[in-house]
């Protein structure tokens, strides 16, 4: 693994030659990251990117393949640029920036969210229990406000008011709120 990378060791790629290595990549050989925020990828995105914001790659570089070849872009090229380096100086080949970003991609861009699953399977026990239990903290969140919102008692069957002790709601045993 290198300890360093220089902004010199990362080749820039215009938005034609990265296009013209996508037309031509039949097997797979290079992976497309966009890392902007969730919103920016949102709003419009190279189709096939797969979406890892800046500020989570540190963390989150496990779910690119190392065998292949990354083009990273963003929306200007400065973020991307931070985010090769990176991957760069965490031992990864083939790394290249698209320059001047998205904002210089003449191409077919596609809007909505990513189609990636919250759980891929490449992922260490801790971080999938996190996962977990964000979900779970925002079934609460929603099912506590729903459960004040609605004041018709046929619209809530089956919540109890108390559970275990009688203190507490079940939401709130469980979560130990």
């Amino acid at each position: 693994m290198k300890l360093n990378c220089s902004i010199d060791e990362i080749k820039r790629l215009t938005s034609q030659e990265a296009k013209k290595i996508f037309d031509n990549d039949a097997l797979g050989a290079f992976q497309l990251l966009d890392v902007r925020q969730p919103r920016e990828y949102e709003a419009g995105h190279i189709p096939g990117a797969k979406l890892i914001p800046l500020g989570e790659l540190e963390y989150r570089y496990g779910e690119l393949d190392n065998g292949r070849g990354i083009i990273s872009y963003c929306r200007f090229g400065h973020r991307s640029m931070a985010a090769s380096i990176l991957l760069c100086s965490l031992g990864f080949e083939n790394v290249y920036n698209l320059n001047g970003g998205i904002r210089t991609w003449d191409y077919e861009v596609v809007k909505g969210t990513t189609e990636d699953k919250l759980i891929t399977g490449g992922e260490e026990t801790f971080d999938v229990l996190i996962v977990a239990l964000m979900l779970e903290k925002g079934a609460l969140d929603f099912y506590s406000k729903a459960q004040r919102l609605v004041k018709d008692e046929k619209a809530t069957p089956g919540l109890p008011e108390t559970c275990c002790d009688g203190r507490y709601t079940s939401a709130e045993t469980v979560y130990a709120v």
